[in-house]
């Protein structure tokens, strides 16, 4: 039985003190939810800090992006050896806006992924349609290019660190959530896809997650659907009671 995973990716938001009440805002309330998985994703500078409040309370914290060398002369740069220094256990690699707003490729993303590895991260790798995909009625190919060229290089072994967020990228930070069957349907045809290329077994394990207007008030209707494992969130996992409320509306 996989178990459900609620993600907080707040992208270029939050000061240090911003985080620290976040997460104090969360023990204040009792956080303390067995039956599910929370991930925070800061931006760099507060995941020293915050790794040690997050972890008083059981809650992991990653990076949201790296850079697929191990170091050198890349001003402005992260590895994942710098990620885990600090503190972070996981990360996200190829959110739309990596891939849109910083041209990052395909072939870009599938080398983050082995250095993530190499550097022990667990690895959230977001893939996605824009509208014009979905309404050509090629979602489904676009998806599947994506996760092909993406994982190429995976072992069945990889997978065991790796969780994928299906994120239709009209939907991202719009209001305009995929309706829960819709997003099933791509989840399934995910699930599928990781059978054919490794085996049943990774295709059962590997935990998909939704995003794109992810809400507490929408979250059980996503959680209810077979082969959606949790959710990838942004505006809505800002505030620690609305994100407390995405969380135990998957318990």
């Amino acid at each position: 039985m996989r178990r459900q995973l609620i993600c907080a990716n707040w992208k270029m938001n939050h000061s240090l003190q911003d985080g620290m009440d976040f997460f104090l805002k969360l023990e204040s309330i009792d956080y303390n939810n067995p039956q599910s998985d929370a991930v925070v994703f800061p931006a760099f500078p507060l995941i020293q800090p915050l790794s040690t409040i997050g972890a008083k309370i059981g809650i992991p914290i990653g990076g949201q992006n790296l850079n697929e060398n191990e170091s050198g002369a890349y001003t402005g740069e992260v590895s994942a050896s710098m990620l885990a220094s600090c503190g972070a256990s996981w990360v996200i690699i190829g959110h739309s806006e990596r891939r849109d707003i910083f041209g990052e490729s395909n072939e870009l993303i599938a080398k983050k992924i082995i250095a993530a590895l190499s550097g022990n991260l667990n690895v959230i790798l977001c893939v996605g349609e824009h509208l014009e995909t979905r309404e050509d009625g090629k979602t489904t190919e676009f998806v599947q290019n994506q996760l092909a060229i993406n994982l190429d290089s995976i072992s069945p072994d990889d997978m065991e660190k790796i969780t994928i967020a299906y994120e239709p990228i009209w939907a991202i930070g719009t209001g305009l959530a995929s309706k829960p069957e819709d997003a099933e349907e791509i989840m399934s045809f995910i699930r599928n896809w990781l059978e054919e290329k490794f085996n049943t077994d990774i295709a059962d394990k590997t935990r998909i997650l939704y995003g794109g207007s992810v809400k507490p008030d929408n979250m059980s209707g996503y959680a209810a659907m077979k082969n959606i494992d949790g959710a990838l969130v942004g505006g809505a996992s800002l505030d620690a009671e609305s994100f407390w409320g995405i969380i135990k509306a998957v318990s």
